[in-house]
Order: C-alpha cells, then structure tokens, then sequence
C-alpha cells in the first residue's frame, strides 16, 4: 500500500510516503526526512492524489472514473516536457491482477534535424534554431518532413520611396504649397 512506501521521482528527485526527499547533489545522493508530509498507513486513492499534487514539484495527479462506479484510476504525469522532467514511481503494492502500474508515455526530448545538424529539445515548439523562426514539431518519430524557406522581394526602395513621398506631401500641407 501507498503508506509503506510509495515514492515518485519527478526530474531526478525522489519523494517518498515517509516524508524523504532524494535528490543528488554533486553527483551524490541526499536524502533529507520530514522534506515533505508523511502519508499515513492505509491511504485512499484520493489521499495518494492529494500527497502528489501537494508535493509542490512539477507533476500532477487525478482521480477519474473509468468503466463503471467502482472503478477508479489514479493519473499521474508531468507537468514539463523533456526527459529531464521525466516522472516514474515505485510502491504501488497489493494491486488486483487485472490492474497494471504501466505509464502512460516515456518521457522524451524532441529530436530533429535542420540543414543536416541534428538537435534536441525538451519541447516540440523549437524558437532557437532558425532565427526568426518558430519551429512546431507535430509529426511522429521517423516522419520526414521539409521546409522550404527563402528569403522574400526586397522591397526596402519601393518602401523607402514611399515614405519620402508621405514626407513631401505632409511638407506641402504644412508649409502651404
């Protein structure tokens, strides 16, 4: 059950039922106790929902019906992208047979190539690769795509000419002529 001993690790840090918090510092771990509040012996779904979202880390947790009234899952996931933010747990014992303890998705960076530089991002809109421009990856892994992008008409003189004429004519109606 949750009050033994279930811990969830969001973007490497690790905050357990009995109140310790591990994270590494200088590559060693630290564990400090009473970091976060104990959940007691025999907790409700709900109970274990509440402890989560009260964490105050980047996660978030929901209780939602499923197939019928006695039928409950508890939803955990990230609230930041990218595998640095990843989100798994550990603890979930006592489970019915039918029930599995499997995520949802496996967090990961966003991967792409430009002009045959391979990049990765904790986000799939991507604004510091191309300057200028944004870059919205929708397509699933292995999907090729190709963007065309080239540079428009310089249209500056014809921009520039026009100025001076509003500047001549304003020029006019001010000074009369």
């Amino acid at each position: 059950d949750a009050g033994s001993g279930f811990a969830i690790t969001v973007a490497g840090i690790t905050y357990d039922t009995k109140g310790n918090k591990t994270q590494s510092v200088a590559g060693v771990p630290t564990t400090t106790a009473n970091a976060v509040t104990v959940l007691g012996a025999n907790p409700t779904i709900t109970d274990l929902k509440n402890w989560i979202n009260g964490l105050g880390a980047d996660v978030s947790a929901s209780v939602t019906q499923t197939t019928s009234s006695t039928d409950w899952v508890l939803m955990i996931q990230g609230t930041k992208t990218g595998s640095a933010n990843a989100v798994s747990f550990t603890g979930l014992t006592g489970l019915p047979a039918t029930l599995t303890n499997t995520p949802d998705t496996v967090a990961a960076n966003a991967s792409f190539t430009v002009n045959g530089t391979n990049f990765s991002r904790a986000s799939n809109t991507v604004t510091d690769v191309i300057d200028g421009i944004t870059l919205n990856l929708n397509k699933a892994s292995g999907t090729a795509q190709t963007i065309s992008v080239t540079r428009g008409n310089d249209i500056s003189s014809e921009t520039i000419n026009t100025l001076v004429a509003a500047y001549n004519d304003l020029m006019n109606i001010v000074t009369g002529k």
